[in-house]
């Protein structure tokens, strides 16, 4: 699941981590962009997205679980990985431009409780890119969160027919698709999208409720014989 920030960042530093009594900050090369990632009052682990110095998104959760709609099956942050920072570049094939940088910071947390699972983090200057594995086989449900700090506005992709939006996150109610792209002010875009996606998973669908500003993964059954890899 791709959490994108639409803005051009020039500024570049160093990754830092931080750790707090509850959780861990993940930041960008420019330090711009921060993935934050602690415990709530249960125990579980939740996410929040902060860009400019700003929470854009947060707190959520992402996970598995047996049921769905249910909560994440795991209570607890067992161990957090080394560092990783990765600056290199790729040529496509073909596209706008012939060398696009790829530049971000990375680290990966373990996840205890019944069904142990492995989060992995990447953050760009320009957004966040995460994925969950679950260790145990098995059914099981995606559930996973995109809460957002403020009302914003949004559009979404809508298959054939006409895009949906502009709308208010809280006017929202039902089935919603990505590409999904949200306003947080003039000079500051977000848009939610995946890549990657396992050939045992599902493209990812939207979930809303009117008044609500948090958007769910619409759960589908996925069926493992060992360790899965949800899409980024």
């Amino acid at each position: 699941m791709n959490l994108r920030k639409i803005t051009a960042i020039t500024v570049l530093s160093m990754l830092c981590l931080v750790a707090g009594a509850r959780g861990y900050d993940v930041k960008s090369p420019d330090g711009k962009t921060v993935f934050s990632l602690s415990l709530d009052a249960s125990g579980r682990p939740v996410y929040t997205v902060s860009a400019r110095g700003e929470k854009v998104a947060g707190p959520s959760v992402t996970g598995f679980a047996d049921e769905p709609g249910a909560a994440p099956a795991y209570v607890s942050m067992k161990k957090v990985g080394g560092l990783e920072k990765v600056r290199r570049e790729w040529r496509p094939l073909w596209g706008k431009r012939s060398v696009v940088a790829d530049r971000y910071n990375a680290r990966v947390f373990r996840l205890g409780g019944d069904s142990p699972a492995t989060l992995e983090v990447r953050v760009y200057d320009e957004g966040v890119a995460f994925r969950i594995s679950r260790e145990a086989g098995g059914t099981f449900y995606e559930t996973t969160d995109f809460g957002f700090a403020g009302d914003y506005t949004a559009w979404y992709y809508n298959g054939e027919r006409h895009n949906i939006g502009p709308e208010r996150l809280s006017e929202a109610d039902g089935e919603r698709l990505p590409l999904m792209t949200v306003q947080v002010n003039d000079g500051l875009y977000l848009a939610i999208h995946e890549a990657a996606l396992s050939p045992d998973g599902w493209p990812m669908r939207l979930r809303s409720e009117k008044g609500s500003t948090t958007l769910s993964v619409i759960p589908e059954p996925i069926e493992a014989q060992g360790t899965f890899t949800s899409a980024w």
